[in-house]
């Protein structure tokens, strides 16, 4: 209601007036204000002719009176132009200062700091705001905005396709992920890119009230340089670039070429390591780590083929004539004649499986205990098969087996720190650029592999080049949330021990350095701006398992890898079969061409007299063959 807003408005304008007339408190006597000046002043007015200094306030010369900032302290920016003398003067001109004699206050413990505003001043020239009870931090931020307000600054990015740090999109509006699918005309100056360091510059821009006119990094720093990042500090220190967005570490070959910001952020190297999986060690995982060399898959392929041998066995070597009933075929049923057929096969199944357990497929042994093959060379065709398939099992299972277990004492008693990899003296995967740091701490008490990038230890780890990796944490998340690595991959491995901190800063001309350091600082502190940006928006942690089991079946054999072994055995078993087949064609071949004359005269044959002997009742088609010796088979 309108007694309401009468109230707050009355309080307004009650603190904006204790505000105005707040006194000005004494000079500290440790640090009094000086009573004239020690340095020369140069300037004359052009409207009275009097004496003045010549001030440099917001990119612009003015003249201010000679006793300006002397005698005591007071508020010596009051109604001075340019930002004083407005219906909304700025913030630092109500409060109060003077100058003061450096030496003099060295032993106070009041601030002071040199003046940058005086054109006539030299290094002679000291202010303090604390001295006078006055908030220095008012006159800064408005020098901080001066350096920066309404200017246009170079940006550059030294890889545009590093996801999510910065990046460019293509024409589907996709990020740009890779070097092979971007061209330097992805990014013309003015181009517009995005990520981590894109958006928290951008933020700074925003309240700094400056604009970023981004570019890529020059082809000449690029050649010079085999890091894209220190190519892009080379065209700061030659004054192509303003500044270079993104993580820089500051090495001692980056500083020594250009000036840099204050430290935005603090990364830390770890070790990154393969996760230690918990051991089940149980009864029952430790019966299953014996089928574990092979899939449930390539088991049952094994088994088909112990059958299929058995089969061949029966077909070739006529066996399942032992199990026929001792009748007559003419009276022997089809159901009779099955099964005896699969008695047979089931018989020489499980002498095929004796074959494989004992590794032992030879035909038969003489007295002397020499080996003597089948006289059919069909026969010999499959026991060539089954053999070598026999050894290529016993080979594969034996090689699949002890990689198994040298696998999982690896992950029982894997190198996690350096400590340890200083013990067995292990390789550690190193980024380039930190090689001579790491050098340098660990000398030669580690072997070191030299990884092209930080996103390449990873791939240089799970290729096995090292035992260890040194990686920054959020570049691990970055792998699986840019989509450069599954989410499986990831997990397969962990940060661990934390080896070594190193600041992140960019590279800035020399005259935007304080602005830019300043805004930045202020800009990432507030509400964890940058934080949140890594943390919850482009480099979430993988959501990996807590803690798994091992998984024995992970690599185990399949179909494919006996892909060899069955294609020969198939071959020499269709051979052998084939063989067959084409031999007894031929050899009864003749039987189906009986004269028709011969048919004739049986026909019409006389019965026999009561003197001869009765024929026996069975033809001679009935009688049963003889059964092959099992040595001889």
């Amino acid at each position: 209601d309108d007694e309401t807003n009468m109230f707050i408005a009355l309080g307004v304008l009650t603190t904006l007036v204790l505000v105005a007339c707040r006194p000005v408190a004494a000079q500290s006597p440790s640090c009094p204000c000086l009573q004239t000046a020690s340095w020369p002043i140069l300037g004359t007015d052009p409207i009275t002719s009097a004496s003045c200094n010549r001030v440099l306030v917001g990119g612009e010369v003015h003249c201010y009176p000679s006793t300006y900032g002397l005698g005591s302290c007071a508020k010596h920016d009051e109604n001075r132009e340019p930002h004083c003398d407005g219906s909304s003067p700025a913030s630092y001109c109500a409060e109060p200062w003077c100058y003061v004699d450096p030496v003099t206050c060295r032993g106070s413990t009041k601030r002071f700091a040199e003046s940058n505003i005086l054109i006539d001043g030299g290094s002679k020239a000291y202010y303090s705001y604390d001295t006078c009870g006055g908030d220095v931090s008012k006159w800064n931020d408005l020098v901080v905005n001066s350096l920066l307000n309404g200017k246009t600054l170079r940006a550059a990015v030294a890889i545009p396709y590093y996801y999510p740090d910065h990046y460019v999109e293509d024409a589907a509006g996709e990020p740009i992920k890779s070097m092979a699918s971007y061209a330097p005309a992805d990014l013309p100056a003015g181009a517009k890119v995005k990520g981590i360091w894109i958006d928290f510059y951008n933020e700074i821009a925003r309240q700094a009230n400056f604009t970023l006119d981004w570019r890529p990094v020059s082809g000449g720093s690029k050649g010079a340089h085999s890091s894209s990042f220190t190519a892009c500090a080379q065209d700061v220190a030659d004054g192509i670039v303003d500044l270079c967005v993104g993580d820089y570490w500051t090495t001692e070959e980056r500083l020594s070429m250009t000036t840099f910001t204050t430290g935005t952020l603090t990364d830390t190297f770890s070790v990154l390591h393969r996760k230690q999986l918990n051991d089940p060690a149980t009864f029952s995982s430790k019966l299953a780590m014996a089928g574990a060399p092979f899939s449930f898959e390539l088991w049952m392929t094994c088994l088909a083929v112990v059958v299929a041998t058995g089969i061949c066995y029966n077909t070739l070597r006529v066996g399942y004539k032992e199990y026929l009933p001792k009748i007559s075929r003419k009276q022997m049923s089809f159901g009779q004649k099955t099964i005896a057929w699969l008695k047979g096969s089931a018989a020489y199944t499980f002498g095929a499986f004796l074959e494989f357990t004992s590794q032992d497929v030879q035909a038969g042994y003489d007295a002397k205990g020499n080996p003597v093959p089948n006289r059919a060379y069909e026969v010999n065709l499959v026991k060539m098969a089954w053999s070598l398939f026999c050894m290529f099992t016993l080979l594969f299972y034996t090689a699949s087996l002890t990689a198994r277990l040298v696998q999982d004492d690896g992950g029982k008693i894997g190198i996690t720190t350096l400590d340890e990899c200083q013990q067995f003296r292990c390789k550690v995967c190193v980024p380039g650029v930190m090689m001579n740091t790491m050098k340098r701490i660990y000398k030669d008490r580690i072997l070191y592999h030299a990884s092209s990038s930080s996103t390449n230890v990873f791939r240089d780890l799970e290729k096995g080049e090292c035992d260890l990796g040194l990686m920054i944490e959020r570049r691990f998340n970055t792998m699986w949330s840019s989509g450069e690595y599954d989410l499986d991959a990831a997990c397969g491995f962990e940060i661990g021990e934390a080896v070594m901190p190193i600041g992140c800063s960019q590279p800035v001309r020399q005259e935007y350095s304080a602005a830019i350091s300043y805004w930045a600082k202020k800009v990432a502190d507030k509400n964890y701006f940058l934080g949140s940006l890594i943390e919850d928006t482009y480099m979430p942690s993988p959501p990996c398992p807590v803690a798994e089991a091992a998984d024995l079946s992970a690599k185990s054999l399949g179909v494919d890898s006996f892909f060899a072994p069955l294609m020969i055995y198939v071959v020499l078993v269709c051979i052998a079969l084939a063989s067959r087949v084409f031999f007894t064609a031929r050899k009864h071949k003749g039987s189906f061409r009986m004269p028709l004359s011969f048919r004739r005269r049986k026909s019409v044959e006389k019965p026999p007299t009561s003197i001869e002997a009765p024929p026996s009742s069975k033809s001679p088609g009935d009688e049963l063959p003889p059964v092959p010796e099992r040595a001889q088979a």
